[in-house]
């Protein structure tokens, strides 16, 4: 995966989400035209053949050397689908029957590649038919995970001989990833304590997996991500991945700095989901924490100067709108790896600052013990507007 936002790679993954949603929900509004004239005794005995197709057939695939033609069994599925047959009630509990979420675990096992479209077109179909996908559950240590978290990891990971090892398999759980991923409010309500995008970073950050080979559709899963608003940080992943802002600013300034485009791009049209999900969790404590903690280290500092220098970026605009004291703070402490950004490319933002006192930097600089000549030669060196 890229450590950078592509807007050309958003653009193809937003548009693919778009065209794979649309034409889902058409194809479960078709499904449910048909289910909505059936009477009770029939949903049940319709929904109970499903059943019994996953439990007692589909399952044998992956249980018992000889396997049964999936390709028979897709073409039953398909019959009971259109015929207006559910899979909403194939068992939930991770250790009970086998359901949606199992079927999905059980992708690396379908070593006979030929099989692997029949796999997909089951869960394509069974996704229509009104699977339970929030809470039909496949069994993971400790505890269930959901045909989501499955994909997630899946295609977090790249290629790795535990998981997913061919092309043609993370192609498909890239396929299945369309179909089910939501929006972040839609998945909070849906989902308990689940964050995909948190997941998918947390994983791929890392170092699990070969990506080389699959870097295309990961980056793709990572950009249609963004552009429905996920972002890297959320109060769940902060409990989940033992991360607050201030460690979060840390490891950005030190061992991941590489992903500081990916965490806090430049502004575009296109991104403004996923900058609007970020300013809800950028209140004044936590941009005063966030710049403070890049100061932490002579990394974080030249992270912050170097990334940040580029141009006007929303971030550095918040903390001189939100936290203004923050910057008469950067001189007092000599920061001038910290101020450098500022001074370069919000001049009339900062030439209009003053402190409770109505000090200009400057100023507040030549008036304020401790304060170094570097740091005021800096700030005359700006060349800040007068006003």
């Amino acid at each position: 995966m890229t450590n950078t936002i592509s807007i050309s790679t958003l653009i193809q993954a937003k548009q693919e989400l778009e065209r794979e949603r649309k034409n889902l929900e058409k194809e479960k509004a078709a499904w449910a035209a048909v289910r909505i004239t059936l009477d009770t005794a029939t949903k049940a005995d319709l929904d109970s053949k499903v059943v019994h197709i996953f439990e007692n057939e589909i399952v044998r695939y992956f249980a018992y050397k000889d396997k049964p033609d999936l390709r028979l069994l897709l073409e039953r599925l398909q019959q009971l689908y259109q015929q207006g047959a559910s899979a909403s009630t194939l068992d939930k509990p991770e250790l009970d029957g086998y359901n949606l979420a199992k079927l999905v675990q059980d992708i690396p096992a379908v070593k006979n590649l030929d099989d692997l479209p029949f796999v997909l077109e089951i869960i394509r179909l069974t996704i229509i038919a009104d699977a339970d996908i929030y809470h039909q559950l496949a069994y993971v240590g400790n505890g269930g995970s959901h045909s989501l978290e499955l994909i997630i990891v899946f295609l977090a990971w790249g290629l790795m001989d535990s998981a997913i090892n061919t092309q043609a398999h993370y192609l498909a759980c890239y396929k299945i990833f369309f179909w089910l991923i939501e929006g972040p409010e839609a998945t909070a309500t849906k989902y308990t304590h689940f964050d995909p995008y948190g997941l998918f970073i947390y994983l791929h950050t890392s170092g699990y997996g070969n990506y080389a080979a699959v870097a295309p559709l990961h980056d793709k899963v990572n950009m249609a991500m963004v552009s429905l608003g996920f972002i890297p940080y959320n109060d769940w992943s902060r409990e989940r991945w033992w991360w607050d802002i201030a460690s979060f600013a840390s490891g950005l300034g030190q061992e991941k700095a590489k992903w500081i485009n990916l965490f806090f791009p430049y502004e575009h049209e296109l991104l403004q989901p996923f900058l609007q999900s970020w300013k809800k969790y950028l209140d004044p404590a936590s941009l005063k924490i966030m710049i403070n903690n890049f100061s932490g280290t002579p990394s974080g500092r030249k992270t912050f100067k170097t990334y940040f220098s580029q141009g006007p970026h929303w971030l550095t605009a918040m903390m001189i709108q939100d936290i203004p004291d923050i910057i008469f703070d950067l001189v007092r402490r000599n920061e001038i790896y910290l101020l450098a950004p500022f001074l370069k490319t919000h001049k009339r933002k900062l030439s209009a600052l003053r402190n409770d006192k109505g000090l200009s930097i400057m100023q507040y600089a030549t008036a304020t013990r401790g304060v170094k000549e570097k740091t005021i030669q800096i700030i005359r060196e700006a060349n800040l507007p007068t006003n």
